[in-house]
């Protein structure tokens, strides 16, 4: 789990671009020699391009998410360190000495922040724009508004780590409850694979790969129905993939991993299990 810099995103996006504008090059060279194998390529293309994305999304997204799932646990520690009548800078101090996963780091960075000037206000500010989260931004925002305005900080505190632990339990149910949905999107999307791949096979290529038979004369050749189905393929299981990332996280962008998968998948059945 990594944070990535708005630079080091960009740097990856540029060079994967690159290289799938290469290989969308050559895939326009053999065009007309290797119509088949053109496809492949541009269909190669896209998984360059959203690879990348989907790695770096999943990656940062469960550094977010382990931060997140930590935040009960830091405010109640904060919590107890109030009640021992420590302040807050020196609870925040005592919650960063304890293994918090990443959120240890992000808090240190807090601390950093107030040492060399910063206010508290400002410090919490600078995390919530660094980790972007709902959740983060809540917490966060409670606490500066609670340090700015006094009160009974420790009791404030308690009652958000509660009903951020229920937030917690409520996500974690909804995943499991979400996961059986994402499953039959992947076993809706083979079925189809496998549909098409007898449709080619057993029906197209026979009737339709000579100048046509006595049953069955077509106005377009085999190849061209080929070549429909795959473009056809790969949109679905771009969209598929999407919709699974939906359904299962609630995010488009989570689909993206689905989307390189469901692609990958219709590339292999393509240029390995279906007659060319």
């Amino acid at each position: 789990m990594v944070y990535w810099a708005k630079r080091e995103r960009t740097y990856v996006y540029v060079a994967t671009g690159a290289s799938a504008a290469m290989i969308l090059i050559v895939a326009i060279l053999v065009w007309t020699t290797n119509n088949n194998f053109a496809n492949y390529l541009v269909a190669v293309s896209a998984i360059v391009v959203l690879t990348p994305m989907a790695v770096i999304y999943e990656l940062e997204n469960r550094w977010k998410t382990k931060i997140e799932n930590s935040i009960p646990d830091l405010l109640e520690d904060i919590g107890e360190g109030q009640l021992a009548g420590m302040t807050f800078v020196k609870a925040l101090e005592s919650s960063a000495s304890k293994n918090f996963g990443p959120l240890t780091d992000e808090l240190r960075r807090v601390l950093n922040n107030i040492r060399v000037g910063g206010t508290v206000e400002e410090a919490f500010q600078i995390l919530a724009d660094r980790v972007s989260s709902r959740i983060v931004r809540m917490a966060t925002t409670i606490i500066i508004e609670t340090n700015r305005s006094g009160g009974d900080i420790d009791r404030i505190v308690r009652t958000m780590a509660n009903y951020f632990w229920e937030l917690k339990a409520m996500a974690m149910e909804r995943r499991g409850t979400m996961r059986i949905y994402v499953a039959i999107t992947y076993i809706s999307f083979i079925i189809l694979l496998v549909t098409i791949m007898i449709i080619l096979n057993q029906l197209l290529f026979p009737l339709v790969s000579g100048s046509g038979t006595p049953l069955f004369t077509s106005e377009a050749s085999y190849g061209q129905y080929r070549l429909v189905l795959f473009h056809m393929t790969l949109i679905l299981a771009i969209a598929t993939g999407l919709t699974a990332g939906k359904m299962g996280e609630g995010k488009i962008r989570s689909g993206l991993k689905h989307a390189v998968i469901m692609t990958a998948i219709s590339t292999v059945v393509f240029a390995f299990l279906i007659i060319a």
